[in-house]
């Protein structure tokens, strides 16, 4: 099968990639589109040693089950899928939290082949059926947005609430877009003002700047930049909270003094909840506001060229399309 592979040597196109394996509980993907996310970049830079197929942000079509006849998903199934594959036997298993398992592999960053190919294996658990009427490039979108609804999973928002996102990146549009629904009083402090552009309408945004003496009650760190943690314990309120959605690269500096003395919670945030996200883009279907996140889709046959866009500054999402005629005549034979 195509697939796009991160080895050695970088990522490129492999046309002769091995179809996946279907194990007992596992159900095979007939991938229909992937999004290009900022830690598939970060992987191809090396943020882990991970060698193989990249993506996790995907919409899919069921082709094969090999699971019992108590299965919930068939054939035909339109789905999303969560990324991360849990043991069931450690005790983090037991507990319930999967995402948190002790052995777990990550669907195109640790130890299990991603999206970015005509095929992917799931097992049933982690798929989530979709209604067929979304649109497939806003479906993409479920996982990222899944992480956004973690943050409400963790703290509560109300009307009253002041709230600051920090970012202007495609997290923190996204979250812009959900939290304005909980909260009046909402924020999007970015650096740059053409991305600070595409936030809805009425929306209240500041350049990092521009920020002298406000206090929010929560503080949502967005950028994926140390500063962005210290310019959210530069504006967070005496025994407020900050939410860290980043996965920095280097290594972050700060003074616990101003944690402990301000009473300051700092909580992390990964993963979300799916169910949550699907609802969100079914009451949205064919929002201009979220396709518009969308700058580009590349076919499959074009994915190296398709990274190097998205890593181009101002991008938001681009999508590999497995699908589309253009890709089809450039697979076959």
């Amino acid at each position: 099968m195509f697939a796009l592979v991160l080895d050695q040597s970088g990522i490129k196109i492999d046309k002769k990639y091995p179809s996946p394996e279907c194990p007992p509980g596992f159900v095979r993907l007939s991938v229909q589109k992937a999004g290009i996310c900022s830690t598939d970049i970060q992987l191809i830079d090396g943020l882990y040693a991970f060698k193989g197929v990249l993506g996790h942000e995907f919409v899919a079509t069921v082709i094969e089950d090999n699971c019992d006849s108590n299965s919930n998903i068939f054939p035909g199934d339109v789905v999303v899928g969560e990324i991360n594959i849990a043991c069931q036997r450690c005790s983090r298993c037991k507990q319930g939290i999967r995402k948190h398992c002790s052995n777990r592999s990550v669907i195109g960053i640790r130890g299990h082949d991603g999206a970015f190919a005509e095929e992917i294996v799931l097992p049933i658990e982690n798929l989530h059926r979709v209604p067929r009427d979304i649109d497939t490039s806003a479906l993409v979108l479920t996982e990222p947005l899944a992480a956004v609804f973690d943050i409400l999973n963790k703290v509560d928002i109300t009307p009253q609430s002041t709230v600051a996102i920090i970012g202007d990146g495609k997290i923190a549009q996204l979250a812009c877009r959900v939290l304005t629904q909980y909260t009046a009083h909402l924020t999007v402090i970015g650096k740059h003002q053409d991305k600070l552009a595409r936030l809805p309408a009425g929306i209240y945004r500041q350049l990092v700047d521009e920020q002298i003496g406000t206090e929010y009650d929560l503080v949502i760190e967005c950028s994926g930049s140390t500063s962005g943690f210290h310019s959210a314990l530069n504006i967070v309120r005496p025994m407020g909270k900050i939410v860290i959605k980043s996965t920095y690269r280097k290594q972050l500096s700060f003074h616990v003094h101003d944690l402990v003395v301000n009473e300051i919670e700092v909580i992390g945030s990964r993963c979300g909840n799916f169910r949550a996200a699907l609802d969100y883009l079914a009451i949205h279907n064919n929002s201009v506001e979220l396709l518009q996140l969308i700058d580009a889709e590349f076919d499959l046959s074009d994915a190296v060229n398709a990274v190097e866009y998205a890593k181009r500054p101002n991008t938001m999402k681009v999508v590999l399309n497995m699908d589309s005629p253009v890709y089809r005549a450039a697979r076959d034979p």
